[in-house]
């Protein structure tokens, strides 16, 4: 099994992250760790400290190694080869529902435990629904910016306008900006809203 340090490896700063991605994929073993622990390089000083705002220091590190294990797994079976378009992201929202998978057990756990009276406690109740309901909306606005840039790249048009409707621009703004009538942007941001929704919902299968 892949072990990273906590320095990883130095790696050719001038290769993209879709590159050392396509090294992981197509290479053997040792040429695939290479890339890979490039990558890791790159990216693990910021990932660390986004791991440490979800579960704190104490396990952070922890989180990592299993969310850079199973990018690895990903990669290494021929998928997730359109990672290097937004890798920071996928690191990142992986990191997210690993946290809450984590969150979810450890509380089975403890639920199995705990006194009937401590499972009914109102404010414990509450806190931990708190907590998972940041996480999950974290989770949806990650996957909302990854949407959003795949808008852009297929719709330019309904990319504009579900941007300022979003900023909550007027639409008479709107309409000036872009020189649209007003008909035309609201067909735009309609299609645009639901071909979002589908996205977002899509990749949170």
């Amino acid at each position: 099994m892949l072990t990273m340090n906590q320095h990883g490896a130095a790696g050719d700063s001038q290769q993209t992250d879709a590159q050392r991605i396509q090294g992981v994929v197509a290479t053997d073993v040792t040429d695939g760790q290479a890339a890979f622990a490039a990558l890791y390089s790159d990216h693990q000083p910021a990932f660390h400290r986004f791991c440490v705002t979800l579960v704190g220091q104490n396990h952070a590190e922890d989180l990592a190694q299993t969310v850079w294990q199973k990018i690895w797994r990903t990669l290494r079976s021929g998928r997730g080869e359109d990672y290097g378009n937004h890798f920071r992201s996928v690191l990142f929202q992986t990191a997210r529902r690993t946290a809450i998978d984590q969150w979810r057990r450890n509380r089975q756990s403890a639920a199995e435990t705990e006194s009937m009276d401590e499972l009914t406690d109102p404010a414990a109740v509450t806190a931990e629904s708190h907590l998972m309901q940041r996480e999950m909306e974290a989770d949806r606005g990650t996957r909302l910016t990854q949407c959003l840039q795949e808008l852009k790249q297929r719709f330019e048009k309904r990319y504009a306008v579900a941007c300022l409707r979003i900023q909550a621009t007027p639409v008479t703004d709107i309409c000036h900006r872009l020189d649209l009538e007003r008909g035309r942007v609201d067909r735009l941001w309609h299609d645009a809203r639901h071909w979002l929704q589908e996205c977002v919902n899509r990749e949170a299968v």
